[in-house]
């Protein structure tokens, strides 16, 4: 939830040109997103001072509303594999209060395991619902219901957030008690205020325990629920080249900006999607390709043909790092870096 790779959707849903049906977002807690605005506030204060930047961080499903999606999906964390490595991987979610979607030419259900559950009662919750990290949602072409894609998620199950550390150096120089300040995270007024007016306190507070806080991010599968027909195809198309592939492997895994930095974190994922790791062509990099979020066992794991970096060219960070740069290279993984500049368009096509 941090301002990079939030602020951006305002302008993509609000000029008209690309409407939403479904929006998926981790359930993330007050607390949680509050160091999110911190982190922002600290490292990029301009992002941070956006209104709708602010709206979102204290109410994400009142902040998504305003563009009417007809579903918004909030992915909670859990234990379990995605839809396809384990049992009852295609039956109807239980709960599932009816968020199945027609489009043009294709109709989806949620599935998996566990129990899809409405996130509240006011309007705006009305349209969202949680969904354990166990589900998906599978879409089908009307006149193929096999032929059938997977959009499954999964949330960083080892969050260590220091959140109570940041609470106690946040409540000091609001002038309240640490236990006054949880139970004013509850007012939506209170938060505003907070995000609004206060934010050089919410970043003398992120700075002063930044290193033991790792925020959530949403990772997500995207490829076919079953195993790719032989006559099945890719391309990938970039800086006027482009690269095709016949060999079953249609499927994207993008990692968003989750902290994969060690063996252990890196099963985790790779478990969740045991099912679907033979079908991946192209894997985004975490965090823009940063060393510091990169462990090479992801690419052991998933032997993708393309490492996709997302990185803002005219910055003094090293994304992609050296150490990602070269693990791609000796896993025999082309790499491609996309930013804002048009002649880095990214464009791929898959047929099952």
């Amino acid at each position: 939830m941090h301002a990079d790779h939030v602020n951006g959707v305002e302008k993509l849903i609000s000029d008209g040109k690309f409407a939403v049906d479904t929006v998926m977002m981790p359930l993330v807690g007050m607390k949680d997103r509050l160091v999110a605005f911190a982190k922002s506030a600290a490292e990029d204060p301009a992002s941070a001072g956006s209104a709708f930047y602010r709206s979102f961080i204290a109410n994400p499903v009142e902040a998504m509303s305003r563009f009417e999606p007809r579903n918004i999906l909030l992915v909670r964390r859990g234990e379990g594999g995605a839809p396809g490595s384990g049992t009852r991987d295609d039956a109807p979610l239980d709960g599932d209060p009816g968020t199945s979607g027609e489009g043009r030419g294709y109709g989806w259900k949620l599935v998996g395991q566990g129990t899809a559950e409405p996130a509240g009662a006011s309007p705006a919750e009305r349209r969202a619902t949680i969904i354990p990290v166990t589900s998906g949602i599978r879409v089908s072409g009307f006149d193929d219901w096999e032929k059938a894609w997977l959009l499954a998620p999964f949330v960083d199950q080892s969050i260590a957030l220091a959140k109570d550390g940041f609470l106690a150096k946040l409540a000091a120089p609001l002038g309240l008690s640490e236990a006054k300040l949880e139970v004013q995270l509850d007012d939506p007024n209170f938060v505003l205020d907070l995000l609004s007016n206060r934010a050089s306190e919410l970043k003398d507070a992120y700075k002063a325990c930044h290193h033991n806080l790792n925020l959530t991010s949403l990772c997500l599968f995207s490829g076919p629920l079953g195993t790719a027909a032989a006559q099945s195809w890719h391309k990938l198309s970039h800086s006027g080249w482009s690269a095709a592939h016949a060999h079953g492997r249609l499927a994207w895994l993008a990692t968003g900006d989750a902290k994969l930095n060690s063996e252990g974190k890196y099963d985790a994922l790779l478990n969740h999607f045991a099912g679907h790791l033979e079908k991946i062509v192209t894997v985004t990099m975490p965090h823009h390709g940063s060393d510091l979020d990169f462990h090479e066992r992801l690419l052991e794991g998933t032997s993708p043909a393309f490492g996709v970096v997302a990185a803002d060219a005219i910055k003094d960070w090293q994304h992609p790092g050296a150490a990602v740069t070269r693990a791609l290279a000796s896993h025999g993984a082309l790499i491609v870096v996309t930013n804002s500049q048009i002649q880095t368009l990214l464009s791929e096509l898959a047929q099952v």
